[in-house]
C-alpha cells in the first residue's frame, strides 16, 4: 500500500480477526514515486487526473527500466524516476549496465566456441589468481545468500544491486585479465568457464527481478 494508505493496515487486520481464521497477514508500505525529466520532477494529480499510469511508463522505457529503476530502491524510500537516464542507451543507465555484461560474457563464449576452444582442463591452471578475478569469484559464491537476504527481507533491491556490483566485478576482471588466448596451463579453459558462470548468475538474478539478458546488444 502507498504511504497515504497506512491507516487501512489495522482495519485489514482488524477485519480478518473478525472472521476467527489465523492468516499470515503482511503488508508493505511503499513510498511515492516522482517522475523527473529534464532535471525537474513531474507534477501529478490524481483529484484534477493528471497523472501517468504505469503502462505510459512501460510504453516510454520499456518494461525492463520500468521494473529495474521502480525496484532498485528500498520500498521504504521515496523514489525519484530519471526518465532520461532510464531511456539511454549508456553504462550510466543501470539496467542497460547490466544487461550488458550479460552481452558481453555471451559474446566472449560463442568467439571462444566459434574457434573451437575447450574449457576443460580448468583444475590445472597454474597461473597466479588476478585480484579482481578473486573478487569476481567471491561475489559470485555470494549469490546464494543474497538471494535468502533478499526474500526474508522483502527487499527486491539487494537483487539489484548485487547484479549492479557483479556486472562491475565482471567488467574489471575483463579489463584485466585476458580470456581467450590466456597464457598458462589451463588458464583459459578457467576463465571461460568463469564467464560462463558469471553469464549464469547475471541472467538469474535478472530473471527474479523480471527483466531479460539478453545475448547480443
Amino acid at each position: 500500500m502507498g504511504a497515504d494508505h497506512h491507516g487501512y493496515v489495522a482495519r485489514l487486520a482488524a477485519a480478518i480477526l473478525t472472521f476467527g481464521t489465523e492468516v499470515d497477514f503482511e503488508v508493505q508500505i511503499l513510498q511515492m514515486i516522482h517522475l523527473v525529466e529534464g532535471g525537474q520532477r513531474t507534477k501529478m494529480s490524481k483529484r484534477a487526473g493528471d497523472i501517468v499510469t504505469l503502462d505510459e511508463l512501460v510504453d516510454d522505457i520499456g518494461p525492463d527500466a520500468a521494473r529495474f529503476f521502480m525496484l532498485q530502491r528500498s520500498h521504504d524510500s521515496t523514489i525519484d524516476l530519471d526518465l532520461d537516464l532510464a531511456r539511454s542507451q549508456s553504462s550510466d543507465n543501470p539496467v542497460y549496465y547490466v544487461q550488458y555484461a550479460h552481452a558481453r560474457i555471451q559474446s566472449i563464449l560463442r568467439k571462444a566456441g566459434d574457434q573451437g576452444l575447450s574449457r576443460r582442463g580448468a583444475e590445472n591452471a597454474v597461473a597466479p589468481v588476478d585480484a579482481s578475478e578473486k573478487a569476481l569469484i567471491a561475489k559470485l559464491l555470494s549469490f546464494p545468500a543474497e538471494v535468502h537476504e533478499a526474500a526474508a527481507r522483502r527487499a527486491p533491491h539487494r537483487i539489484c544491486a548485487y547484479a549492479s556490483q557483479t556486472s562491475a566485478a565482471f567488467h574489471a576482471f575483463y579489463r584485466d585479465c585476458q580470456v581467450i588466448g590466456a597464457g598458462g596451463e589451463g588458464v583459459e579453459a578457467a576463465r571461460l568457464n568463469l564467464c560462463e558462470v558469471a553469464g549464469n548468475t547475471i541472467k538469474t538474478s535478472l530473471a527474479l527481478l523480471g527483466i531479460s539478458a539478453p545475448d547480443r546488444m
